[in-house]
C-alpha cells in the first residue's frame, strides 16, 4: 500500500484515503492493450467506494477513446454472455429479463431508457420484445452514434443527458450498463436519474463485479469499480432502495436493482464497509503465481476470450502466449486481440499448435469448459 496523503474520495470526500497500488499493467476497454505499466486506485473506509486515485490521468485515456475515431469504428455491441448452459449477447439476455419485469409490474406501454446505449442494440432488443413501447431512449455522450441509433418511433437519441431530463417524462425501466463506471460525475448523474425514474420504476446499475472477476480492477480508463456498499449509499440518497441481482440472471456482473418502492436491501447491513482491496489483490498476485508456474513447453498458451482476464493472463504470460480462443467468433474466422490473433475453437483445434488453454478465473466444470475438453484441449485454470 502506497500512502499518499493528499488523497480524497471522489464519492464522500473523506481525507485521507487508502492508496492501493496495482503492480499489473492496466487496460482500456477498446482492445484492452496496455495503457500504464501499473496503476493507483483508492478505497474508502468511510463509503467504501473503489475509484481510480488519479482522475486527470483516467480523463486523458477516457476522453481520448469516448470521443475519438477508434469508439466510432468500434463493432457494434455484442459482448456475449454465459450463464446456464447458455450463450446469449448482453442485450438479448438483458432485454428478456426487463420484458419479464415489465410483464410481472403490469406494464405495457413501457418508457424504457439505455444510459450508455452506442449503437442501440438492447432498445432494438426490447422493441423486438415490446413493439408497443411508448418510449425508447438511448443517451450516448458521443453525439456521432446517432448515425447508428434507430430513427423510427418509438426510438429517441439524446447526446445529452440533461435534455433527457428536460424532456419530463419518467421512465418505467432505467438501465445503465457497463457506462456509469467511465463516468467521473457518477453522484451527480445518479441524481438525475433518480429524477426521470417513475415512483414505481426500477433502475438497473450494472458494471464488472471486482471480487468476482479480480482482472476488472485494472482498467485503466475507469474513474469507478464495481463494489456494492458505495452504490447502494448513492441510490439511498436520493430515496431509492437497491437490492443485488442475482448471479444466475447476469453473470459475474455486479447489479443493483433499485426502485423507490423497493423493500430495505437485501445486503447484510449497507451501513458497515467491507474492505475489498486486500482480497481482491492477494487473489490476482495468486492467479499471478500460477500463471507464472505453468510448464515452459511446446509453442506457448493460448488463453481464453477477448476481456480483461484474458488481458491480465497474457500480460503476465508474457510471449509464452500466443493467441486467444473465443468461442463467440464464428467458425473459419479470426481477429486480433492485443496484437495476437484470437480465434474460435475449432480453428484451433485443427492446427493444434498449442501448449494448453489458459482459463483465467475460469471454471473447468462450467458448460464451455466441458465442450473445449471434448475437443481434447489441455486446461489451466486459474
Amino acid at each position: 500500500m502506497t500512502d499518499l496523503s493528499s488523497a480524497e474520495c471522489k464519492f464522500c470526500h473523506t481525507s485521507p484515503c487508502r492508496v492501493w497500488k496495482l503492480r499489473w499493467p492496466v487496460f482500456r476497454h477498446l482492445d484492452f492493450t496496455d495503457v500504464a505499466a501499473s496503476g493507483y486506485v483508492i478505497e474508502c473506509d468511510a463509503c467504501g467506494a473503489v475509484a481510480a486515485a488519479d482522475f486527470d490521468r483516467v480523463a486523458a485515456v477516457h476522453h481520448g477513446f469516448l470521443h475519438g475515431a477508434e469508439y466510432l469504428a468500434a463493432a457494434p455491441t455484442a459482448h456475449v454472455v454465459r450463464g446456464g448452459g447458455s450463450a446469449d449477447t448482453r442485450p438479448a439476455r438483458q432485454a428478456d429479463w426487463i420484458t419479464r419485469h415489465l410483464a410481472e409490474s403490469g406494464v405495457a406501454n413501457p418508457r424504457v431508457l439505455d444510459v450508455g446505449c452506442f449503437d442501440g442494440a438492447l432498445l432494438r432488443e426490447l422493441f423486438a420484445r415490446c413493439p408497443a413501447a411508448l418510449r425508447l431512449v438511448g443517451f450516448d455522450p458521443n453525439p456521432d452514434v446517432a448515425g447508428w441509433f434507430p430513427k423510427e418511433q418509438p426510438f429517441e437519441f439524446h447526446a445529452s443527458l440533461a435534455s433527457v431530463e428536460g424532456d419530463n417524462h419518467p421512465f418505467d425501466v432505467i438501465i445503465a450498463s457497463h457506462s456509469l463506471m467511465y463516468d467521473c460525475h457518477l453522484p451527480e448523474t445518479v441524481a438525475i436519474l433518480a429524477k426521470l425514474l417513475s415512483w414505481n420504476g426500477l433502475l438497473i446499475l450494472m458494471m464488472p463485479d471486482i471480487a468476482r472477476n479480480p482482472p476488472y480492477l485494472l482498467m485503466g480508463d475507469q474513474y469507478w469499480f464495481g463494489v456494492p456498499e458505495y452504490l447502494t449509499r448513492m441510490l439511498r440518497q436520493h430515496g431509492i432502495a437497491s437490492t443485488l441481482g442475482s448471479v444466475e440472471d447476469w453473470g459475474h456482473d455486479l447489479v443493483l436493482l433499485a426502485s423507490a418502492t423497493m423493500p430495505p436491501s437485501r445486503l447484510a447491513s449497507p451501513d458497515l464497509v467491507t474492505p475489498h482491496m486486500p482480497s481482491i489483490l492477494a487473489s490476482l498476485d495468486e492467479s499471478a503465481r500460477r500463471l507464472r508456474s505453468l510448464p515452459s513447453r511446446g509453442p506457448g498458451y493460448h488463453v481464453l476470450g477477448r476481456t480483461a482476464n484474458a488481458a491480465f493472463a497474457a500480460a503476465i504470460l508474457g510471449d509464452r502466449c500466443i493467441g486467444f480462443v473465443d468461442e463467440a467468433l464464428p467458425q473459419g474466422q479470426s481477429r486480433l486481440f492485443r496484437g495476437l490473433p484470437a480465434m474460435p475453437p475449432a480453428n484451433l483445434f485443427e492446427s493444434r499448435h498449442t501448449s494448453g488453454i489458459v482459463l483465467c478465473y475460469g471454471d473447468r466444470n462450467d458448460p464451455m469448459s466441458r465442450r473445449l475438453l471434448h475437443y481434447g484441449a489441455a486446461l489451466f485454470s486459474t
